[in-house]
């Protein structure tokens, strides 16, 4: 499918870290591909996101029952809204996203930020966690889109996008969590308005990348001694002692 490209730079930038571990910033404890992946891995299979998976189950499962069927074109084409979907849609395109990851890896590699160095392995390996299912599920289904195209559910845009907000939220707070969740849902409303997705595709991508985002998140914070708080100030990391 078109995403596995994308998915694969994704990968090497997931890797990327562990395998220039001796460049990493200074004080930035390092494991290796396997510990990182098995830590992953465990944080995807707790009852934390099993919660948020059955939830956004749920809600997928009542937007289906309420949605219809119908097929048609866009008729806002040309409003304002229409223009602010477009932005959504290039945002939760996977190869800008790994172009974003990618970025954040340089940058914090070269101005010795942990912060922003980590922000970049996470979001990657959370868009690469959440795409491999959303592509596993999109051939199991095969639903026809609204507009009658292939592989509707989940959304592959909602979920990307989703996966990078709890990663900027816990990294940078609510400056940076503010925007990412609106671009996210901005990008959630313009599969629906475009006629790519129903309700309840993006509902599902959007839980499927917030269940990859906060895992990811939350193995690395585990690793460094952190802990992932939230405050009315707004969300982030703070060290564990």
């Amino acid at each position: 499918m078109h995403r596995a490209r994308p998915l694969l730079l994704l990968a090497m930038l997931a890797l990327l870290p562990r395998w220039a571990a001796a460049g990493t910033p200074p004080d930035t404890a390092t494991r290796g591909i396997r510990a990182t992946f098995y830590g992953d891995m465990a944080q995807i299979a707790s009852m934390r996101t099993l919660a948020i998976l059955a939830s956004g189950g749920a809600l997928a499962g009542v937007c289906a029952v309420l949605e219809t069927s119908s097929q048609g074109t866009d008729a806002s084409e040309g409003k304002w809204w229409d223009e602010s979907s477009d932005v959504g849609n290039a945002a939760g395109n996977a190869a800008i996203i790994g172009a974003v990851a990618g970025a954040a890896l340089l940058v914090g590699h070269y101005s010795k930020s942990q912060s922003l160095y980590m922000a970049g392995s996470e979001m990657a390996r959370s868009v690469l966690y959440s795409g491999v299912v959303t592509i596993a599920l999109k051939a199991a289904v095969q639903r026809t889109r609204p507009d009658g195209g292939p592989y509707s559910f989940p959304s592959g845009h909602a979920a990307a996008a989703f996966s990078i907000a709890p990663v900027l939220a816990a990294r940078f707070g609510i400056y940076a969590a503010v925007p990412a969740y609106l671009l996210a849902g901005v990008t959630a409303f313009g599969r629906v308005e475009e006629r790519k997705h129903y309700p309840s595709d993006v509902v599902f991508g959007a839980t499927l990348g917030l269940a990859s985002g906060i895992a990811v998140t939350e193995s690395d914070a585990t690793f460094h001694g952190l802990a992932i708080v939230v405050e009315p100030e707004g969300v982030g990391l703070a060290k564990r002692f």
